[in-house]
């Protein structure tokens, strides 16, 4: 019998529209969560001088969830003593172009994903992006309106005439959870091409040659824990060791892809921080339809680290 991995999630495009001259990075989805971040804890903390580590609130608070996701108490995910990396459930997906300057009643558009239980915060995302248009974005903090958000299908979700927000339909990944190569008959080939930089770790260490198997091994356990911590609280049926001695099989036919580096500064950290990661596109050959689900899902969702900037974003070809 198939046990099928439900994740439902609703993407939105925000149209913003400059009000003075906004300055942004090449890469801007840095920018974009870092003044989110920021300005969604001043709109739905109650306890602003505490950190979430040591605050009573933390089980039911709107930030917590979102930035710190606890663990459940009763429920635990990780083993004890192993390091937490509980993934964000929203994604930003910053425009990809390499303007810098935007002048005034010039539009930005940008996307955002909302992942599973996060879909019931929309109108605290969308709140705290209008808040963030007064307080500014960018070197020299220019502020911008949110003139128009709508979902991914085209439904108008909030426009700032009416000031309302109407919640769209929602769509949904739908994955098996029992990975087999039976259907497998021939080899195949696919192409994922890597839009913004894919920063993975295999052993404590940053990838800079992709596999097939470090990337089915990434998207899997992303993927496990977006459904366990932000959707119905259930591990998966995944057979970890074997669907990644079955991944071993694929093997790369073509590598376009090359590092680029890029800098980022942290609030919270009150430093530079140096990000770099993997763009272009990699070929794949081999028995690829077992996998298919998971790359279609990744496709969505992202993979790698920092994905809340919108790192680890590609598109299958």
């Amino acid at each position: 019998m198939k046990i099928t991995m439900k994740i439902p999630y609703i993407k939105l495009n925000f149209k913003i529209i400059a009000t003075e001259t906004i300055s942004l990075p090449y890469f801007k989805g840095s920018t974009f969560r870092g003044v989110f971040g920021n300005t969604f804890k001043k709109v739905v903390c109650a306890l602003k001088t505490r950190t979430c580590d040591n605050c009573i609130l933390k089980q039911s608070c709107i930030y917590a969830y979102v930035f710190e996701t606890p663990e459940p108490l009763d429920k635990p995910f990780f083993k004890k003593g192993n390091n937490k990396n509980i993934p964000h459930p929203f994604i930003i997906e910053p425009p990809l172009n390499s303007k810098k300057f935007f002048s005034a009643n010039e539009n930005i558009t940008f996307s955002l994903i909302l992942i599973g239980k996060a879909r019931s915060y929309l109108p605290y995302f969308i709140y705290t992006f209008i808040e963030c248009g007064k307080i500014g974005i960018g070197k020299g903090r220019g502020h911008f309106k949110v003139k128009e958000v709508y979902s991914h299908r085209g439904e108008k979700v909030y426009d700032d005439e009416k000031s309302n927000i109407i919640p769209p339909d929602y769509e949904e990944i739908n994955i098996d959870e029992k990975i087999s190569d039976a259907e497998d008959r021939e080899d195949t080939s696919l192409t994922l091409n890597f839009e913004t930089p894919l920063r993975l770790k295999n052993n404590k260490d940053l990838v800079t040659k992709l596999d097939f198997s470090i990337l089915v091994k990434s998207l899997l356990m992303r993927i496990d824990l977006l459904h366990f911590f932000h959707c119905d609280g259930t591990k998966s049926e995944w057979d970890y060791k074997k669907i990644i001695e079955l991944s071993k099989n694929v093997t790369v036919s073509k590598d376009n892809l090359r590092w680029w580096d890029w800098e980022r500064y942290s609030t919270r950290q009150q430093t530079r921080m140096r990000l770099g990661g993997l763009i272009g596109s990699v070929t794949f050959t081999g028995k690829i339809s077992p996998f298919t689900q998971i790359l279609k899902a990744g496709e969505i969702l992202h993979v790698g680290k920092n994905t809340s900037f919108g790192l680890g974003k590609y598109q299958i070809r």
